[in-house]
C-alpha cells in the first residue's frame, strides 16, 4: 500500500529522499516478515526541513485512524499552512469528469488499461524512472523499518 503515499511525497517535496527512519510498524500476526501498518519518516538532501511522513497499511491501527481516514489522502504541512487533498476534491472543485468522481484509483487504472487493450491511445502517467525511484523509496522503507526487501 505504501507505494501510493510515497509517490505523492515524492512528487511534492519535487525530488527523491536520501533517508528514511522508521517511526512505527506493526506486523502481520501471522508472519513477522509483513508489514500490516507501518510509518516512515523521508528527508531529502537538499533541505534538512524538507521531510515527507508516509503512514501506510493494509491495517491501520486505531490509534492512527483518525490522522488518515479509511479514503487516502494527503496532508501537506508547511511552516504557515496545512492543505488536506482528498481523494478528489481540493478546495471543493473535483477534477474529474462528471460521473467520475467517486470512482476509485483502481477504476481509473481499470478504464485505461481497457482503452489501451481497445486500441485507444494509453497515456502513462509515470516514466519508468519515476516508477524504479519510486521502487527505490519503497525499499528504503522497508529497511527503515528492518522489514527484508521485496524481490
Amino acid at each position: 500500500m505504501g507505494c501510493y503515499p510515497i509517490s505523492w511525497m515524492r512528487y511534492y517535496l519535487g525530488e527523491n529522499p536520501t533517508t528514511a527512519k522508521s517511526l512505527e510498524l506493526e506486523v502481520y500476526p501471522k508472519d513477522a516478515k509483513i508489514d500490516g501498518f507501518a510509518s516512515v519518516e523521508y528527508s531529502s538532501a537538499s533541505s534538512d526541513k524538507k521531510k515527507g511522513i508516509v503512514h501506510c497499511g493494509m491495517k491501520t491501527p486505531l490509534s492512527t485512524l483518525w490522522r488518515i481516514g479509511f479514503i487516502p489522502k494527503m496532508i501537506i504541512t508547511s511552516s504557515k499552512k496545512d492543505l488536506d487533498i482528498a481523494t478528489g476534491k481540493i478546495e471543493n472543485r473535483s477534477c474529474f469528469e462528471d460521473g467520475k468522481e467517486t470512482w476509485s484509483t483502481y477504476a481509473f487504472q481499470l478504464e485505461a488499461f481497457a482503452d489501451a487493450v481497445k486500441g485507444g491511445k494509453s497515456i502513462p502517467l509515470f516514466s519508468n524512472k519515476d516508477s524504479v525511484d519510486n521502487m527505490k523509496a519503497v525499499d528504503m522503507a522497508y529497511l527503515a523499518v528492518g522489514l527484508p526487501l521485496r524481490s
